[in-house]
């Protein structure tokens, strides 16, 4: 992983940075600190969109991005660093080339991977703090062992409909003392589906951009060494009644201990729900609807992408699959579909909370590789 050269400030760069520069507290030592800094984004969503953006326009030397995901026309109201042209598209590749754009002297990295218990260490080895954006609970706990495994300060924000919640896991002091992380605020995950995500219960499409300009901060103020770092401290939003609220849940710093094997097994315990969905060919499917043999196929795609071109079936948009689960048979094979396999991949995820999946699979490559297998029929 190649960094921007530590010390050394460009005529272009001073003017990129002179307002934070000027700033006492902060100045040309600060600059330097953020210019040798990796940073490791989770999510270019509503709460990684704003951080990757001010990150970025910071200076922060390198910075990965980790985002399996594309852009839905669902999630514009919120993601402003998207735009209507690219629905369909990775949001780690397009968020990638808009940041590059925004400060080019830096360095950005586009991670198009889901973050399992497999590759989470491997992957923020070489990262320096980690900023968690992410939607789900799971990716939360398990970003957040890693955090503990590779010593890594990870700051936290979360959504729902109109409050967040922003803290700093795993932060050390100058005098070596750890503090708190997830599991002392929250000591293990919900029930599945106890808490609904964005698409079900909703969110004011600010709100993230609230939450995730703290997040920034927060990774600013830690990597610059600077202010008072929000350890052991939960700041909660409320943006309906414009409410803020400071809870200390644990203390700041202290001599806390790492079972480095209990958190290993940990993490290994939750490979079993990382299990990819079964997955089919285009060749398979070409093959069942060609036979006698009852299938069905569901579209996840937008409905932009399902006019374009589909291979038949029901459109469902992922954003509307679990509220619209009941009108998927699972009593017969089922294949769900997307442009590339990973949004259907999700969408049996998000399924198999509310309904058995045994008969449900994942086209692999989605319309692409049906695509590619009638092409090469052609020839």
């Amino acid at each position: 992983m190649n960094s921007p050269k530590s010390n050394h400030f460009t005529p272009d760069e001073l003017r990129h940075y002179s307002r934070q520069m000027a700033m006492p507290q902060f100045g040309g030592e600060g600059q330097k600190k953020l210019k040798r800094a990796k940073v490791a984004v989770i999510g270019a969503g509503g709460l990684g969109a704003p951080v990757l953006q001010y990150l970025s326009a910071a200076g922060v030397g390198t910075i990965g991005i980790f985002d399996f995901d594309v852009i839905e026309e669902s999630n514009l109201h919120r993601q402003v660093l998207f735009n209507t042209e690219d629905i369909g598209k990775s949001k780690a590749r397009v968020a990638s080339k808009r940041l590059e754009k925004l400060n080019p002297h830096i360095n950005i990295i586009a991670n198009q991977v889901r973050i399992t218990p497999e590759n989470v260490i491997n992957q923020f080895r070489l990262y320096d703090l980690i900023v968690d954006g992410s939607d789900n609970f799971q990716t939360r706990y398990i970003v957040n062992d890693a955090a503990l495994l590779l010593d890594l300060p990870l700051v936290y924000g979360s959504i729902y409909r109109f409050e967040g919640q922003i803290t700093v896991f795993n932060y050390v002091d100058e005098e070596k003392k750890r503090g708190p992380d997830l599991r002392d605020l929250y000591p293990k995950p919900p029930d599945t589906g106890f808490i609904p995500d964005c698409s079900t219960a909703g969110v004011l499409g600010v709100l993230p951009g609230v939450i995730g300009s703290i997040q920034a901060t927060e990774a600013i103020k830690i990597l610059a060494d600077i202010g008072d770092v929000l350890s052991g401290k939960l700041l909660v939003m409320d943006l309906l009644n414009i409410d803020t609220q400071m809870i200390t849940f644990a203390q700041p710093a202290q001599k806390r201990t790492i079972d480095r094997p209990a958190i290993e097994e940990r993490l290994k315990s939750y490979r079993n729900d990382y299990d990819a969905p079964r997955g089919v060919s285009a060749q398979t499917v070409s093959d069942w609807i060609n036979s006698s043999e009852k299938i069905n196929l569901v579209d996840v795609r937008s409905p932009e992408e399902h006019e374009r071109f589909n291979i038949g079936g029901t459109l469902i948009p992922l954003d509307e699959i679990e509220l619209r689960s009941n009108e998927i048979n699972t009593e017969t094979k089922t294949v769900i579909y997307c442009k590339s396999g990973q949004r259907s991949a999700e969408a049996i995820r998000r399924l198999s909370d509310h309904k058995e999946t045994d008969l449900l699979y994942n086209l692999d490559g989605g319309v692409d590789s049906w695509r590619d297998l009638f092409n090469r029929r052609e020839r």
